[in-house]
């Protein structure tokens, strides 16, 4: 009878072993698949994203004393002919960083988040260490409000909502939009590297 029940726990056994490196091999897979579906789920029905991706928006690259999130595309957009460097926030993950826990950036750099659709947008500064002007955009690139925001490293932090419905925000380093002539009804310009 011992000689009857052996091979069948040898090959039970033998599937166990099995079924237990498919699931590790599936767990494997699924994790280092999971954080570039993240990164694009969110903004996967966005026509912005599918532009700047078919126009080869490139790599940010860091600077000399400035530390751009890792791995984000940049673009260039004009304000009054001054062309600013932006990094592309295309997904929830970096828009929830946003320009957070940087202790500087360049004057002619900046970020710029992309929304799938038009909608009241408002932004706040918890964890942001550089004032910053925010500034949104609509679709047609009209900018609809500029607000001027301070760091903000306490618990409650205040929210900067637009006055208007809008597609995009900038950020950029605060008195930049005001050095530049930038002002509400103005049209800014862009192209993605």
């Amino acid at each position: 009878m011992e000689r009857v029940l052996d091979p069948l726990k040898k090959r039970v056994s033998r599937w166990e072993h099995i079924h237990i490196a498919l699931y590790f091999i599936l767990l494997l897979l699924f994790f280092q698949l999971l954080p570039g579906a993240m990164a694009t789920e969110v903004r996967r029905d966005n026509p912005d994203l599918r532009h700047f991706l078919e126009q080869g928006a490139g790599i940010v690259k860091p600077g000399l004393g400035f530390s751009p999130q890792s791995g984000l595309r940049e673009g260039e957009m004009r304000i009054h002919e001054t062309p600013i460097i932006v990094e592309l926030a295309l997904d929830s993950r970096a828009q929830a960083e946003g320009l957070m826990y940087r202790e500087s950036m360049p004057e002619e750099r900046g970020m710029l988040f992309l929304f799938p659709q038009t909608q009241f947008l408002s932004f706040w500064m918890k964890n942001t260490l550089i004032p910053l002007d925010i500034i949104y955009i609509a679709e047609d690139g009209e900018v609809v409000d500029i607000v001027q925001a301070e760091p903000c490293r306490t618990s409650r932090c205040p929210s900067y909502p637009a006055k208007a419905p809008g597609k995009y925000v900038l950020e950029l380093n605060k008195g930049v939009a005001e050095t530049l002539g930038l002002k509400v009804g103005d049209n800014i310009s862009w192209q993605w590297r």
